[in-house]
């Protein structure tokens, strides 16, 4: 059996075009795959499993390709739009609707299931938009519910019991979206702010107290500004309406202000922003995801990774940082 080189994963047709492109001019063997739900996969191959193995690491290990890229059997790989003109494939050329168990089987196979495993299905099927209710970890009618309609949109039979193969693909779907990101845990020690980083996307740029400033990098839309200064409940209160006033956080949004922290999130034709601070140990410490629209998905779970890992530690930014 072949295998590929999966190297990126981008929300439209035209930005993957674009960046295989990009690829194709230093790489050989590139090609791009629809993968379904508006994806579109950029990979290299195919190769036997051992020299796609060898191939990967050697890839990563010289900077060439991103950390994140990782080998796949293409089974969900639909038709070909690179290179361009080459013979298409189609969608019931792949053996993805072809179930790996029994109804039966797969029972028995999610009842080894532990309750970290099927919360982590429940938040896939919630970020694609199949489910609304809490993320317990408990199969109910409503988690049945909403695997039958992922398995009715991905052209399996409704039985509303996932397959190990169709979990596997569930989870494989909400961990390719953040695949060409570079999302690495990053230690600022002069915010005394650590926290994963879309490292791909931004770079640092400077510091202009109380904000550290994270530019795009080339082809990236996408800014990040840290938040770090010492004061107390009024500096809070003061920074929340002073960056109301900024264009980077447009006017139409939800704001959220409590004691000790706030929320922003503002929205306009052209970018979607979302600013955090929370009060702590004298310091008021955030930051701020300035992400273009028309990227939700990759956005919304970027975003949920930069909120789970966000820790502030030790002394604020000084005020003659920079």
């Amino acid at each position: 059996m072949l295998e590929w080189i999966q190297i990126e994963a981008r929300p439209s047709l035209r930005d993957a075009q674009s960046v295989t492109r990009i690829y194709a001019a230093r790489l050989g063997n590139v090609a791009g795959f629809a993968m379904g739900g508006g994806w579109y996969a950029i990979a290299l191959g195919p190769y036997s499993p051992a020299d796609a193995q060898t191939t990967l690491q050697t890839l990563r290990q010289s900077g060439q390709i991103p950390a994140d890229s990782y080998t796949s059997d293409g089974r969900r790989y639909g038709p070909q739009f690179w290179p361009v003109g080459a013979a298409q494939t189609t969608p019931a050329a792949t053996p993805a609707a072809i179930p790996d168990e029994t109804p039966r089987q797969s029972r028995r196979s999610e009842a080894r299931l532990t309750r970290k495993q099927r919360m982590a299905l429940q938040t896939a099927l919630a970020w694609d938009g199949y489910y609304t209710a809490g993320i317990d970890g408990a199969f109910g009618p409503g988690t049945r519910h909403s695997m039958a309609a992922w398995q009715s949109a991905k052209g399996y039979e409704p039985t509303g019991i996932l397959t190990t193969g169709q979990r596997r693909e569930l989870l494989d779907d909400y961990n390719a979206v953040l695949q060409g990101i570079g999302l690495q845990l990053v230690r600022n020690e002069a915010a005394g702010i650590k926290m994963q980083m879309p490292t791909a996307l931004v770079a640092f740029s400077k510091y202009e107290p109380p904000f550290i400033y994270y530019d795009s990098k080339p082809g990236s839309k996408v800014r990040l500004f840290l938040i770090s200064e010492t004061g107390d409940q009024a500096t809070l209160y003061g920074l929340y309406d002073i960056l109301q006033t900024l264009a980077i956080l447009p006017p139409e949004g939800k704001r959220v202000r409590k004691k000790i922290s706030f929320e922003i999130n503002g929205m306009d034709a052209s970018i979607h922003s979302y600013a955090y601070a929370r009060l702590q140990d004298g310091a008021v410490k955030g930051f701020i995801l300035v992400w273009p629209v028309n990227d939700e998905k990759r956005r919304a779970r970027v975003l949920a990774e930069m909120r789970k890992s966000f820790a502030p530690f030790g002394a604020a930014l000084p005020d003659n940082a920079g």
